[in-house]
């Protein structure tokens, strides 16, 4: 059997773009973590700090053990809110790369883990530790521990880290610290002292009407009440160990969690409501003086609607609807309200101008009009229409024509309908409209394209 295989370049390259695809759908997939991922963080590091030293064996370690709390205890200053504790933008990382990168607090760490590198590898006798050292702290060898310089290794470690992580990088430094140490004990405290709110879900984008989760740690002894602009009331909708919240109106709302005096604050900030646009009427278009209907869905009992495009708006509670006759183009916002004025909708659609109309003659089909129906009516009746606008009023107000057999001056009609004698049906071959003057509701058209309608005999 050969020792070698040979493969061919055009194979080759597949393999490598393949493999480059590879890379970039796991990019990607990086890029792409929900923002609720970076709300673990918490348990993550308290999960981290469970092993404890007893008594640390190195003065390197403990050097470098009471550097890395007093860099923790700094950045939480800079990130966290001195009363609740939780972190002002958990996905931020300006604030990380300030302190660590700009500010250089970052130095100091790679130079002591530097020492304690140089410490174990090369002044530690004990071949066990060395290599316990490197197992435990390859990545950080491999992106420049090692260098004399801190700017690759400070880089790597915290440039562009969102602040709650960097919370779980320290704590996971501190246990890789522990385990090089040795004699830990896994901390046993009670699951009361780790965070009462695990996860939450749907907090970043939510709306009236919509369901908020939270993964709750231990419902054991807690009292869960939703601060609603100063007037707290009791939420009771788990199922299992999620707490359910659906607010029912926009508004900034605090999450409290008491158990014996132990409390978790959670704020939650609620948008109002959008109309709901479903396959069917996505694309739906609104016209000026047209009178049209809008959806919307999941609100509680609302007080009042209004709109700025029509003061007459009716509010339709069966149908979960709208329905209005907008006077003026443009955006026209829409606002509903519950029965104690609270925000529930705010929205708004773009309102076409009324579209010009085409013009006709009842009775015509494709520009020909019937010369027996002419000869029996002995009337021409001109109509404007537009085919998106089927109850709209369209008023030919009046209109400039010649007819073509009977004369070649152009007259004018006040109204859309012109009679004839039978002598003139007779002799009419063509008939050309100048122009239309139309009247809506709330628009006047000036219309002057020529149009031309032969007689069929």
């Amino acid at each position: 059997m050969a020792n070698h295989i040979r493969i061919k370049s055009s194979k080759n390259l597949r393999f490598k773009l393949i493999s480059l695809l590879y890379l970039l759908f796991i990019s990607l997939s990086i890029i792409q973590i929900p923002i609720e991922w970076l709300r673990i963080n918490g348990p993550i590091s308290a999960y981290l700090m469970k092993p404890q030293i007893q008594k640390i064996k190195y003065p390197q370690i403990q050097k470098i053990h009471n550097l890395v709390i007093h860099l923790n205890n700094e950045f939480n200053k800079l990130t966290t809110d001195a009363v609740s504790g939780k972190f002002i933008e958990p996905n931020e990382y300006s604030k990380t790369d300030r302190f660590f990168i700009t500010e250089g607090n970052a130095v100091p760490l790679h130079h002591e883990l530097k020492l304690l590198f140089d410490f174990f590898t090369t002044k530690q006798s004990n071949p066990v530790k060395k290599s316990e050292f490197i197992r435990l702290f390859k990545d950080d060898i491999s992106n420049g521990l090692t260098n004399t310089d801190a700017t690759k290794w400070a880089e790597w470690k915290f440039k562009h880290a969102p602040s709650a992580v960097v919370k779980t990088l320290l704590a996971d430094l501190l246990l890789r610290l522990n385990l090089l140490n040795g004699a830990i004990e896994v901390s046993n405290k009670p699951e009361h002292d780790e965070p009462m709110l695990k996860m939450a879900f749907n907090t970043e984008s939510s709306r009236v009407g919509d369901s908020i989760k939270f993964l709750i740690q231990d419902k054991t002894d807690l009292n869960v009440l939703i601060n609603d602009m100063g007037k707290p009331f009791p939420i009771n909708s788990w199922r299992g160990d999620t707490l359910i919240f659906v607010p029912a109106h926009a508004g900034t709302f605090d999450l409290i969690l008491d158990r014996n005096g132990d409390v978790e604050r959670f704020q939650i900030h609620v948008q109002a409501k959008e109309f709901a646009f479903d396959a069917e009427n996505g694309f739906q278009t609104f016209y000026q003086g047209k009178k049209s209907q809008i959806e919307y869905s999941n609100l509680p009992d609302i007080g009042s609607a209004s709109c700025s495009c029509d003061k007459k708006l009716v509010l339709k509670k069966s149908s979960k609807s709208l329905e209005f006759t907008p006077n003026s183009s443009g955006w026209c916002r829409f606002v509903l309200r519950s029965s104690n004025l609270e925000l529930l909708l705010f929205d708004s659609v773009y309102i076409q101008p009324v579209p010009i109309p085409f013009i006709f003659i009842e009775g015509s089909s494709e520009n020909k009009l019937s010369y027996n129906r002419l000869i029996q009516t002995k009337k021409i009746s001109f109509a404007a229409r537009h085919p998106e606008m089927p109850d709209f009023i369209y008023s030919v107000e009046s209109i400039q024509i010649r007819l073509i057999g009977v004369g070649n001056k152009t007259i004018t009609i006040n109204g859309p309908d012109i009679f004839l004698t039978e002598e003139q049906v007779k002799k009419l071959r063509y008939i050309i409209i100048e122009s239309v003057k139309v009247k809506t509701s709330n628009k006047y058209f000036d219309l002057d394209n020529q149009m031309v309608f032969q007689i069929n005999n």
